[in-house]
C-alpha cells in the first residue's frame, strides 16, 4: 500500500533529517502562505499566479508528473505523484491521505505512522476540509476583529476595564479613553461613574449635587436633603441647616429667627437677641422688656393712668408722653433718644413696677456658675425742678429655688441737687458680678413723692445687660 510505504520513506533534505520521498514530496521555499494560487496542468506540471487576474508562471520542481498538491498549516507545500489519489491537512494539523484503493489514512505529523480511517462512504477519490472565515467572539481570550484589547472594545459588545487599550471613549466601561488607555473614574470626567450619585458629584466627590440631581443619601446634596432619590431645594422646615441658614431651619433668608444658643452671623438671624461670638445670646443685649416706655399706650397728663406694658406694677405708676403740659417735654435735658414716652409716679406717694428676667441660656449659666458673668444696670432718672421726688432702680438675683442671693445692684435716686433744680433726666449706671447659681433676676423701679401733690419721680431707657469674661 502506498500510504504504508509513505510512512517509512523518509530521507534527509536541507532543513531536516527526514522528509517524504517517492509518493509525497515537500518544499519550503517555492510558494509562501500569501494567497498565491497554485495549479496543476493536464501534464502534471505546477503553475502559480498571484491572483485571478495575473499570468500563470511555471514552477520549477523535480517531482515529475504531479497528481495533487496541498499546503500544510506551517507553510510547507506537500505534493504527491501519480501513485496517490489525494492528500490534505485538517485544521488541527492532522495529515489525511487517500491510497490508490480509495481508502483513507491519517497521520499526526510527517514523522508519525499512518493509521487507517474507518468510513462508510466506500471508495474515496478526493477529500478536503472547508475553512470558514473565523468570526471574532468576545470570549476567546484573543484580541481579534476590531477589538481594542482582548475581548473588549470596538463592536465586540464588551467594554474595556480601566487600564485596557482603547481608541475612543465608547471602548471603555464608562470611563474616558485618554492616550489610548481606559482611565480611572474621576470627579471631573463628565461621566457618572466611580460611585458618584450623579455626573461628577456626590458619592466620593467633594462636589455636592445641586437641586434636582440624583442622590442616594443626604451627604450627596448641597442642600443636605435627598428625597425620592433627588436633591431637594432648601426649606425652613426640613430639619437640616442648608441654603443660607445659620442654624437648622433658621437665620439667613429662611424667614425663621434663631433662638438663644443657635449659631448666627448677624443680629437679624436671632429671635430678638444679639449675635455674639457666632451665637444668638443674651450677652450684650438689654434684657428688660419695655424698658423705654414705648410699648403700649401713654397718658397725656396727670389725669390719665396708663400702666406700663410688660411690667408688674403697684399704685399709679404710668407711661406719660413728653408733652409741654407735664413735667418733661421733648426738649427737656435727657437721653438723646427719648422716644415718645417715659415712666412717671403720677400721684401716689410711693409706687413701683417690676419684672423678672429668667436666664435659660446654658452657655450663660455656665459663665455665671464659673463666676465669669457680670451685669450692668443703667437708666435715665430724674424729677421736677427743685423737688426731691425721685426714681430708683434695683437689680436683685435669685437661685432656682427663688431665693434672693448675692448683692443687689442699685442706681438712683437722682435728687434736686443732682439735677441743679432743673427738670430733667440724668444717666446713671452701676455693675457687678452675677452671683453663682443665679437663674433669674428681678428689676424693681420705685417712684417716691417727697413733696407736693404729685409723684414727679421719672425714669426712661431702663436696661440690664449681661457680659462674660470668657
Amino acid at each position: 500500500m502506498f500510504l504504508r510505504r509513505l510512512a517509512q520513506q523518509l530521507v534527509e533534505d536541507e532543513d531536516s533529517d527526514e522528509s517524504l520521498r517517492s509518493a509525497a514530496w515537500k518544499r519550503d521555499n517555492s510558494v509562501t502562505n500569501d494567497g498565491t494560487i497554485l495549479g496543476i496542468d493536464p501534464g502534471g506540471k505546477l503553475w502559480t499566479r498571484a491572483n485571478l487576474n495575473s499570468d500563470w508562471i511555471k514552477v520549477p520542481y523535480n517531482l515529475g508528473q504531479v497528481s495533487g498538491i496541498t499546503q500544510l498549516l506551517n507553510g510547507t507545500i506537500l505534493g504527491i505523484d501519480l501513485g496517490v489519489t489525494g492528500i490534505t491537512q485538517l485544521n488541527d494539523g492532522t495529515i489525511l491521505g487517500i491510497d490508490p484503493g480509495g481508502k483513507l489514512w491519517t497521520r499526526a505529523t510527517l514523522d508519525s505512522d499512518w493509521i487507517k480511517v474507518s468510513n462508510t462512504m466506500g471508495q474515496v477519490t478526493a477529500i478536503t476540509q472547508l475553512n470558514y472565515p473565523k468570526i471574532p467572539v468576545n470570549n476567546n481570550n484573543i484580541k481579534d476583529g476590531d477589538e481594542t484589547d482582548v475581548d473588549c472594545g470596538g463592536t465586540s459588545g464588551k467594554k474595556c476595564a480601566v487600564g485596557k487599550t482603547c481608541k475612543v471613549n465608547t471602548d471603555c466601561d464608562n470611563v474616558l479613553c485618554t492616550s489610548g488607555v481606559c482611565q480611572s473614574p474621576s470627579c471631573s470626567d463628565g461621566l457618572k461613574n466611580g460611585g458618584e450619585a450623579d455626573v461628577d458629584c456626590g458619592g466620593p466627590c467633594s462636589t455636592k449635587c445641586d437641586n434636582g440631581k440624583t442622590c442616594s443619601s443626604t451627604t450627596d446634596c448641597v442642600s443636605k436633603v435627598c428625597s425620592g432619590s433627588q436633591c431637594q431645594a432648601p426649606m425652613n422646615h426640613d430639619n437640616v441647616m442648608n441654603g443660607d441658614e445659620t442654624d437648622v431651619d433658621c437665620g439667613g433668608s429662611s424667614g425663621n429667627k434663631c433662638a438663644v444658643g443657635k449659631t448666627c452671623k448677624v443680629n437679624t438671624d436671632c429671635d430678638n437677641v444679639l449675635c455674639t461670638g457666632g451665637f444668638c445670646s443674651i450677652l450684650g443685649m438689654n434684657l428688660v422688656v419695655n424698658g423705654d416706655a414705648e410699648t403700649g399706650p401713654c397718658g397725656q397728663d396727670d389725669t390719665t393712668i396708663m400702666h406700663p406694658t410688660g411690667w408688674n406694677y403697684t399704685g399709679t405708676v404710668s407711661q406719660i408722653t413728653y408733652v409741654a403740659s407735664w413735667d418733661l417735654t421733648s426738649s427737656s435735658p435727657g437721653p438723646s433718644n427719648p422716644g415718645r414716652c417715659y415712666f412717671d409716679g403720677l400721684t401716689d406717694s410711693y409706687t413701683s413696677m417690676s419684672q423678672t428676667v429668667n436666664i435659660n441660656d446654658a452657655a450663660i449659666l455656665s459663665l455665671i456658675d464659673l463666676g465669669k458673668a457680670s451685669a450692668n444696670l443703667s437708666a435715665w432718672l430724674g424729677g421736677y425742678a427743685n423737688q426731691d421726688d425721685n426714681a430708683k432702680v434695683t437689680l436683685s438675683f435669685y437661685n432656682q429655688d427663688g431665693e434672693n442671693i448675692g448683692n443687689a445692684i442699685t442706681i438712683g435716686p437722682v435728687l434736686s441737687s443732682d439735677r441743679g433744680t432743673t427738670t430733667e433726666l440724668l444717666f446713671r449706671q452701676n455693675s457687678g458680678m452675677v452671683p453663682a447659681r443665679t437663674r433669674s433676676m428681678k428689676v424693681l423701679v420705685e417712684f417716691t413723692r417727697l413733696i407736693g401733690g404729685f409723684n414727679d419721680g421719672a425714669a426712661d431707657n431702663i436696661a440690664v445687660v449681661l457680659s462674660g469674661s470668657g
